[in-house]
């Protein structure tokens, strides 16, 4: 799924922020760094994070919270191919947010944190995002490309 290259407005459409609110995430929070002056480019692994950000923040999730949390689930999933991944967010005994990946099962979710917010499928997410691409450019779906 790495072989697709995306602009900013289908990233925006695609993972349901505002073009300013994706600028805002960039500027202010360091959200997808731009690597050039150009206009940005996007992978699919930067889609699936926006939309997580925008899953987190939809949820109530402080902004920057949100990318602490997003930058824990890109270090510990391939977001180009993350299988059946599922993300907990919650809120530790200390009052901080944090977030834990669960392969297969999720019945110890509730023993990482007091408090959980949201339970993420990132492969659901994966695949709803590599859909959307075929959509918006008239492709046919490859079923292998995204496991999820």
């Amino acid at each position: 799924m790495s072989d697709h290259e995306l602009i900013t407005s289908e990233v925006c459409a695609l993972a349901g922020v505002k073009p300013v609110t994706l600028s805002a995430w960039r500027n202010r929070l360091g959200f997808l760094p731009r690597h050039d002056e150009r206009q940005c480019r996007y992978s699919f692994s930067d889609l699936v994070a926006t939309r997580l950000m925008a899953i987190l923040t939809e949820r109530g999730v402080a902004a920057s919270d949100a990318l602490r949390i997003v930058a824990t689930i890109v270090e510990e999933v391939d977001l180009d191919q993350p299988g059946c991944a599922k993300v907990a967010v919650g809120r530790q005994p200390d009052g901080e947010l944090a977030a834990r990946t669960f392969y297969w099962g999720a019945n110890d979710i509730h023993d990482f944190a007091d408090d959980v917010i949201i339970v993420i499928s990132v492969g659901a997410i994966a695949w709803a995002m590599y859909l959307g691409i075929c959509q918006l450019r008239g492709l046919a779906p490859k079923i292998n490309q995204v496991a999820a």
